[in-house]
């Protein structure tokens, strides 16, 4: 095989992948139904068979034949994408004879009377919680293939992996969680393209990694969330190499709390200063009048989205906030 078909083959694997990944709103004419099946609960199901669930709060119960995706033959694989969903309704599911896997995230607590009854092709449950967490999820009468499939715990379907360090992979599952395991140092992306290619909607680092390569994550946009699974303590011990901004604009969610970065700061009047935070919050604290940041806060600078002004400042200057486009509260 030459070197044109080679890349050419990499670019084509790489393209889907990325669609794979893609948000709901991105199928476009891929969506072949839709529906709701809560008061904030919507679902697509798409070309190839996928449900895709997005939303928050309950599922709404049915009686049995009643659901709109009763007997729905062209399902072959759910993916409930909120951690916000907290139930499936009863025989929300039933008679899905094609169905064969089905993502759950932990926030699910109960499994409503029937809601995967007649799906006898079920082999595959992905939770994303722990097994102890399972046990307490409340599960209701009529729902054997359920019982029967096989339960994977804090795991998703991965559909890319490789290395990143002497004792380090990554895999990135099919809900967009890109997830870094094993101990030791990550490796440099001299080409700042070591996660390039997928679209990452969450981060995960687990414990042993003990630095963070130069460029890792300098191609990844839109990460506001990074999950690590030590202490604040630990991660601060964490050598972070250059070109990986995106962690000091993210909230770093630690066992113990989280680790929020001060990324900027100034004066904003003769006793007044602001700082700047990695999760787009802005402070202005002292006292008197404000007479001006010493920065302009346009969207393209930092995506700042709340302000804070503390009991001290007694006045705001005119246009202080006139860029701040993306201004939420």
């Amino acid at each position: 095989m030459n070197t044109r078909t080679t890349k050419f083959i990499s670019v084509l694997l790489a393209a889907v992948m990325v669609f794979l990944l893609m948000p709901l709103g991105a199928f476009g004419s891929d969506i072949v139904q839709r529906g709701e099946c809560g008061e904030d609960l919507r679902w697509y199901l798409v070309v190839g068979g996928l449900l895709n669930i997005t939303g928050t709060g309950d599922m709404q119960d049915y009686s049995s034949g009643e659901s709109p995706l009763y007997n729905n033959n062209k399902i072959n694989e759910i993916r409930i994408h909120e951690e916000g969903v907290t139930s499936i309704g009863s025989h929300a599911f039933e008679n899905c004879k094609a169905l064969k896997s089905i993502i759950i995230p932990d926030s699910v607590t109960s499994i409503g009377e029937g809601a995967f009854e007649g799906c006898n092709s079920l082999k595959d449950v992905y939770y994303l919680g722990t097994k102890e967490q399972w046990d307490n999820v409340q599960v209701s009468d009529g729902n054997d293939p359920l019982a029967a499939a096989d339960i994977h715990f804090g795991e998703a379907p991965a559909i890319a992996s490789g290395t990143c360090g002497d004792n380090l992979t990554w895999t990135v599952d099919v809900l967009g969680r890109l997830t870094i395991s094993g101990t030791g140092d990550m490796y440099d992306s001299s080409d700042y393209s070591l996660f390039g290619g997928y679209a990452i909607q969450k981060v995960v680092i687990k414990d042993g990694v003990t630095s963070i390569g130069e460029g890792a994550f300098e191609n990844i946009e839109g990460i506001t969330d990074v999950y690590y699974t030590g202490t604040k303590d630990q991660w601060n011990e964490v050598h972070i190499g250059e070109h990986n901004d995106i962690l000091n604009y993210a909230i770093i969610h630690c066992t113990d709390g989280d680790v929020i970065y001060i990324v900027d700061s100034g004066n904003c009047g003769d006793n007044l200063t602001w700082t700047l935070s990695g999760n787009g919050v802005l402070t202005v604290s002292g006292t008197g009048d404000m007479s001006g940041f010493d920065r302009s806060f346009d969207s393209s600078y930092h995506p700042l989205r709340t302000v804070v002004i503390e009991d001290g400042v007694t006045s705001i200057c005119s246009g202080a906030f006139s860029a701040c486009r993306r201004l939420t509260s």
